[in-house]
């Protein structure tokens, strides 16, 4: 079965948490919303809350959960040790010169099958990709765990856009699940997905694609350059059987 890729935005969700579909690390706000990448997708909307993303044959989506602020952020790393992630205190994660909440969301707020857990406060999760139904991927897309950036540290604050600059990013992954992830970036209020291969993985900003699992097909477009993003989402795709994960975002470094 041909798993396309979907991306998709959510609107902004002021809730703590949503048990298995977008949920915020604490009293924050998540932007979550903009693309999923499960087997087929496009981009969506983002949000402020839980976490979302879509998947869908051409697209899919999510949800987030924390509270959101407004942050400087810029080029910087921020890395936990081993399995543990970056470090988020008070739910909120410190990232060079960007900031804000982090958050798990799921396709469950669709009606997906997909469930996930994070664990205290730091950017890890464990949970399932459920199988696609079908060819439903804007309703089973998967889950995943992101990071706002551009949030103050404060309940209930509003997520704003930051201008990222370098050339890319190189994200960390602690027990990389063996099935398909990508990390998303959103743009102006689209999503751009890339695939990640293994514990790490550098992408400069021409490789995140609005179609990242098929460059070639119709409609496919590469990111122009640095993006104008509210968050960074990394997320597991779903496929013909159900996908089990236990990952961390160790690091995320912006060249």
């Amino acid at each position: 079965m041909e798993h396309r890729n979907s991306m998709k935005f959510v609107g902004t969700v002021l809730s703590l948490a949503f048990a298995d579909g977008a949920t915020g690390f604490a009293t924050g706000c998540d932007d979550g919303g903009t693309t999923g990448s499960g087997g087929g997708g496009t981009s969506g909307p983002t949000t402020s809350g839980g976490m979302s993303t879509t998947g869908s044959p051409d697209t899919s989506s999510g949800t987030t959960d924390p509270s959101t602020t407004t942050g400087g952020m810029t080029t910087g790393v921020t890395t936990g040790g081993g399995g543990d992630g970056i470090a988020c205190p008070d739910s909120y994660c410190a990232i060079g010169a960007y900031g804000g909440y982090g958050f798990v969301y799921s396709d469950k707020t669709d009606g997906g099958a997909s469930s996930i857990t994070q664990k205290g406060t730091s950017l890890c999760a464990s949970g399932t990709a459920g199988a696609v139904v079908g060819t439903m991927y804007s309703t089973y897309w998967g889950a995943g765990i992101g990071v706002n950036l551009n949030q103050k540290k404060a309940a209930m604050s509003p997520i704003e856009p930051v201008q990222l600059t370098g050339s890319g990013v190189t994200i960390g992954i602690s027990n990389p699940p063996s099935t398909e992830f990508r990390v998303i970036v959103d743009s102006a209020g689209v999503e751009y997905c890339a695939v990640l291969k293994g514990g790490s993985t550098t992408v400069v900003w021409s490789d995140f694609n609005l179609m990242c699992w098929d460059k070639a097909a119709a409609g496919a477009k590469p990111l122009a350059g640095a993006p104008n993003s509210k968050a960074l989402k990394v997320q597991i795709i779903t496929g013909d059987a159900d996908r089990p994960f236990d990952y961390c975002i160790s690091s995320i470094v912006f060249n």
